[in-house]
C-alpha cells in the first residue's frame, strides 16, 4: 500500500507518529499508538516504519534511481525554461547519444473555438541530434513563448515509469511528463504538454545523467488570455478573519486546536451554494474543521460576500465535512443540512423575507452511527414531493483508524445511510420525521465501502432516479431504481464500477447524445504507475491481474459514456480525460458557451509552507 500511495500516506503516517491515532476505546497497539510513552519497543517500531519508506532498504532500486533522476530532470527543465542552454550540459552524460526534435513540424488542430486552440502531433519525429543541436532545439521550443520575463514561464515535471536497462553499464529508462506554460510569443497564453522517454546513465551512487532524450508525445493549448479572472480578494476580502481562515492551509491549525473538535490534518471539506434570503443571488455556506466556525456568506449586489453566520445561527464549531443548501420542508425557502462528524444537523430557514435569514435547528440531528460523514446527496427518490437525504460515510474510527482491505477493492468500510423525509406530510419543519430506510430500499447491498461522494440521476431514462456512489480503495456502486422504490447495485454488470481511488463525480451529457454520462475523479499517481508497472518486482512478479488492478488505481480520472440504457463504456484512454492530478471532484459546465460541456476538476493533496511539500 505504501508503494502505491506514498504521496498520500506518508504525511498521514508522520502525523500519526507525532500525534497518535487512538480511539474512544483507548490507545491502539503498535508503533503508531496514541501518546505512547517513549521506550525501546516504540522506538524500534518507529524505526521499522521509517525504514520501510527507504526504497534502498525495501528492495526497490528503481525508486532509488527515481529519487536521483527527478531533481536532475526538474533542474534541466527549469534551466531550459530560463534560456540557460549552456547550463544544460551538466545534466548530460559523457556518453550522450542524441535527442529528437522537441517541437514537431506537423501539428493537427483538434479544437479551435473563440481563440482557444488545441494542437497535437500526428507523427512524432525520430531523427537524432547531438548535444550541440540540443541548444538549438531548446531555442526553437522557447521561441513559442514571450521571452521578456523568464520567470513568467512555469514548468512541471513528473516521472511515471522507471525501468532498468540490460547491459554491462548501469542504465535505466524513465517516462516523464514535462509541461511549460506562460505568455505566448504571438500574444495570449500557451501551454505545451510533452512526454519524454529518457535513457539515463547511473554514474555513481549519487549521480545520474541523461544519455538520450526522445519526444514521445506533444500537444499545445493556446488561449487569447486568461479564461478566468482572480477575484478572491474582492469577493472575500471584507469578511472577518479572511486571511486567518481562508488564506491559510489546514497545516496552520493542525495540533493547534482542541483534539475533541477533530484536529484533522487534511482539508477535504466541501462548500454549498444557494439563495438563502430569496434575493435572487446565490449565497455560500462554508463548513470548517472543528474549532473554526462555519461561515454563511450572503451574496451582495456588487459581487462581494458578507458574513452573517452568527446572526443566522449557523456558525457551528463542530467538525464539519460538507453541507447542502436545499428546501427540506417544502415551504419555498432554503434550509441547511450540515454534516457534523457522525451526524447531520438540520437547520430550517425561518423565512419571512428578512435580509438576513435565521435558522432553527431540528431538536435531534440525524445520526449515522459512530463514523464520520464525508458528504451528502439529496433527491426526491420516492417521488412524494420532498427531498430525501443520502450520506456517504468514510472515516471508520478516524482517518487511518481502519486500513482498507483489500487495498484495491476494500470491503471493510463503514455503511452509508439513506433517510426518507416524512416531514412535509407529517408535521413539517423542525418536528418533521426522518426515517432510516437504507435496508428497506436495498441500499445496504455492497454497503461496505469507503465512500466519498454520491449523485442522483436517471441514468437509464425510465423516469426514476438512480444513485451512483464513488468509493475510495475500490469499486463504485451504481444503485438502479427498479421503479418500485427499491434499488439494486448493478455497477459491475453495466460497466460502471470503475475500480480505483474514487473521490468525486459529476454528471452531464458530455457526448451530446441526449443521455447522462459520468465523470469520476480518482488519483493519478506517478509513484503508483512507476511501481505497479514493474512486472518482475511488484508483488514479486505474481498475479498479473492484481497488478493491473493497482495500475488502474493509479490511472486517474474516468469518463463513462452512457448508451442510453444505463450501461456505460469507459472512453478515458481515447479522450485523454484521466490526467487531472490527484482529483477530488468535478463539475460539468459549458465554460465558453459553445454548446459543449467542459469538465473542471480540482486536484492536489496535503500542502504546507515548505515548497517541497506535496
Amino acid at each position: 500500500m505504501l508503494a502505491l500511495r506514498t504521496a498520500r500516506l506518508l504525511p498521514a503516517c508522520v502525523a500519526l507518529l507525532l500525534g497518535g491515532c487512538g480511539s474512544e476505546d483507548g490507545p491502539q497497539s503498535g508503533p503508531l499508538a496514541e501518546y505512547a510513552p517513549p521506550g525501546e519497543e516504540v522506538a524500534a517500531g518507529v524505526r521499522a516504519q521509517l525504514e520501510g519508506l527507504d526504497p534502498a532498504k525495501d528492495g526497490w532500486p528503481t525508486e532509488v534511481l527515481h529519487e536521483l533522476a527527478k531533481p536532475r530532470l526538474s533542474e534541466f527543465v527549469e534551466r531550459m525554461a530560463e534560456g540557460e542552454t549552456r547550463a544544460l550540459g551538466r545534466h548530460l552524460s559523457p556518453r550522450f547519444e542524441s535527442t529528437t526534435v522537441l517541437l514537431p513540424s506537423e501539428l493537427a488542430t483538434t479544437y479551435d473555438v473563440d481563440g482557444v486552440r488545441v494542437r497535437q502531433a500526428r507523427v512524432l519525429p525520430r531523427e537524432p541530434h547531438d548535444s550541440e543541436a540540443l541548444h538549438r532545439l531548446v531555442h526553437e521550443l522557447l521561441a513559442l513563448f514571450d521571452g521578456e520575463d523568464e520567470h513568467a514561464l512555469h514548468t512541471k515535471v513528473k516521472i511515471y515509469t522507471t525501468e532498468l536497462e540490460p547491459g554491462p553499464l548501469e542504465r535505466f529508462t524513465t517516462m516523464a511528463l514535462v509541461r511549460l506554460d506562460g505568455p505566448a510569443a504571438e500574444g495570449g497564453l500557451l501551454q505545451v504538454n510533452m512526454e519524454w522517454r529518457i535513457l539515463w546513465d547511473h554514474l555513481s551512487d549519487y549521480e545520474v545523467a541523461m544519455r538520450r532524450i526522445e519526444l514521445a508525445l506533444y500537444d499545445e493549448i493556446r488561449t487569447p488570455g486568461a479564461l478566468f479572472a482572480e477575484v478572491t480578494d474582492h469577493v472575500l476580502g471584507g469578511i472577518p478573519r479572511y486571511e486567518e481562515e481562508f488564506l491559510r492551509g489546514v497545516d496552520a491549525y493542525h495540533f493547534r486546536l482542541d483534539r475533541l473538535d477533530g484536529n484533522v490534518y487534511a482539508g477535504q471539506v466541501g462548500v454549498t451554494v444557494g439563495d438563502v434570503n430569496g434575493d435572487g443571488l446565490d449565497d455560500v455556506y462554508v463548513p470548517q474543521h472543528g474549532g473554526l466556525p462555519n461561515r454563511l456568506l450572503l451574496h451582495l449586489a456588487d459581487g462581494r460576500l458578507r458574513d452573517v453566520s452568527e446572526e443566522a445561527g449557523v456558525a457551528f464549531l463542530e467538525d464539519s465535512q460538507s453541507a447542502l443548501i436545499l428546501d427540506l420542508d417544502d415551504d419555498g425557502d432554503q434550509d441547511l443540512a450540515v454534516a457534523n462528524g457522525p451526524a447531520i444537523v438540520l437547520a430550517y430557514n425561518d423565512g419571512g423575507g428578512a435580509e438576513v435569514p435565521h435558522f432553527t435547528l431540528r431538536r435531534r440531528p440525524l445520526a449515522a452511527g459512530p463514523d464520520k460523514i464525508k458528504s451528502m446527496a439529496a433527491a426526491d427518490w420516492d417521488q412524494d414531493g420532498d427531498l430525501d437525504l443520502y450520506a456517504c460515510v468514510y472515516d471508520k474510527r478516524g482517518p487511518l483508524g481502519t486500513v482498507p482491505y483489500p487495498y484495491h477493492d476494500a470491503v471493510n468500510g463503514p455503511p452509508n445511510v439513506a433517510w426518507r423525509n416524512d416531514g412535509v406530510g407529517g408535521g413539517g419543519g423542525v418536528d418533521g420525521r426522518w426515517t432510516d430506510v437504507t435496508e428497506e430500499l436495498g441500499l445496504s447491498e455492497n454497503n461496505v465501502k469507503f465512500s466519498y461522494a454520491a449523485i442522483w440521476e436517471d441514468f437509464d431514462e425510465d423516469g426514476y432516479l438512480d444513485l451512483y456512489v464513488v468509493n475510495d480503495f475500490g469499486r463504485n456502486n451504481y444503485y438502479r431504481n427498479d421503479g418500485t422504490g427499491h434499488f439494486r447495485d448493478v455497477a459491475v454488470e453495466v460497466g460502471a464500477d470503475d475500480m480505483a481511488a474514487g473521490m468525486g463525480v459529476c454528471a452531464g451529457d458530455v457526448d451530446g447524445d441526449g443521455d447522462v454520462d459520468l465523470y469520476v475523479t480518482n488519483m493519478w499517481s506517478s509513484a503508483g504507475r512507476r511501481i505497479a508497472s514493474q512486472e518482475d518486482r511488484f508483488k514479486d512478479g505474481q498475479d498479473a491481474e492484481l497488478r493491473d488492478d493497482y495500475l488502474r488505481h493509479a490511472r486517474g480520472n474516468t469518463l463513462l459514456l452512457n448508451d442510453g440504457t444505463g450501461h456505460f463504456e469507459d472512453v478515458t484512454e481515447q479522450c485523454g480525460a484521466m490526467l487531472a492530478g490527484w482529483a477530488w471532484g468535478a463539475v460539468a459546465f459549458d465554460a465558453n458557451n459553445d454548446g459543449l460541456l467542459d469538465l473542471y476538476s480540482p486536484n492536489g493533496f496535503l500542502t504546507g509552507s515548505d515548497p517541497d511539500d506535496l
